[in-house]
């Protein structure tokens, strides 16, 4: 019921009175990151309508291990929660609890989700995070977003750091293989193989290798993930930077502050200004370059019994 276009309609509203402004839903973020993967659990999910109103909806989705190549686990996430009532919403998401416990789960988290609107629970969401609280959810890490305006930044260009060619795609494929496989492999292929490698990856080359990758993405390309789902909060030049790594055997040597630097640059000849890098605790390393705290997130798990 709830990817009916309808029944979207009617989600968003009840979202947008529910989330603070920056998380606002559009019809491409509730298509593309809640109920238009392969990871959506309709059967699940669901919607509450008292007199032909929705007063709440639950988005469920299970694991992505087999979108990522990985082993099926039993561990399935709620993507997305909207309520008018709390009461209601309690009620709502102790159903949904039972359900997804009968399918098989043993661990229920908020967000963290293949395609994922939230990485936790916005600190300003006191409401969501009481009643996740007083239906047995325990908070754990809290993970943050950074931003920062580019035109603010003095940044050094390297030699070895550059977008990626048309044609070094497979280099992007092999390198995430050899280094990050499962979901970072995954969501970058996908958004390389939408947009082209050369408009939205910067690379690190040592002699020629590829040691290291950036992600970065702008109002130019037409799939927005991670810290581009919600790019309307940043304004008209929007960037969006991340994942972010270095091979292995090249970390502790400073590359990937090089890399960082790099993509950064790029971006902001893109024409980019407020920039965003999500679902992260490295604050200090970010620090350094001139990014700051904007968005701070509780995690939160449900231990199920099967």
């Amino acid at each position: 019921m709830l990817g009916h276009p309808t029944a979207a309609i009617d989600a968003i509203h009840l979202w947008n009175g529910f989330y603070p402004a920056k998380f606002h839903l559009t019809q491409g973020i509730y298509e593309r990151s809640l109920c238009g993967l392969p990871t959506f659990r309709g059967d699940l999910s669901t919607a509450v309508y008292s007199h032909d109103q929705l007063v709440g909806f639950a988005i469920v989705k299970e694991s992505g291990n087999e979108l990522y190549g990985r082993a099926a686990d039993h561990r399935f996430h709620l993507a997305g929660v909207a309520w008018r009532d709390p009461d209601q919403g309690a009620a709502m998401l102790r159903d949904v609890i039972d359900r997804v416990a009968g399918a098989g789960a043993t661990r229920l988290s908020f967000g963290q989700d293949s395609g994922s609107a939230f990485p936790g629970v916005p600190v300003e969401c006191i409401e969501l995070s009481g009643v996740l609280k007083k239906l047995g959810f325990h908070a754990s890490e809290a993970v943050v977003d950074v931003e920062a305006d580019l035109a603010d930044l003095e940044l050094e260009n390297f030699p070895n750091v550059r977008a990626l060619l048309p044609n070094e795609s497979h280099l992007l494929d092999e390198f995430l293989a050899r280094e990050f496989p499962g979901r970072w492999q995954h969501d970058v292929m996908l958004k390389a193989n939408t947009d082209g490698a050369e408009h939205c990856v910067v690379g690190y080359f040592v002699e020629n290798r590829l040691e290291g990758m950036a992600l970065i993405q702008d109002s130019a390309q037409k799939l927005f993930i991670c810290g581009a789902v919600w790019h309307l909060s940043l304004g008209e030049h929007w960037a969006a930077l991340g994942p972010i790594g270095v091979s292995e055997s090249q970390r502790g040597a400073g590359h990937g502050g090089r890399l960082l630097q790099g993509a950064l640059a790029e971006l902001k000849h893109r024409g980019g200004r407020r920039c965003r890098i999500d679902w992260t605790t490295l604050t200090e390393f970010y620090g350094k370059y001139g990014f700051t705290v904007s968005q701070t997130y509780e995690t939160f798990d449900l231990a199920l019994r099967r």
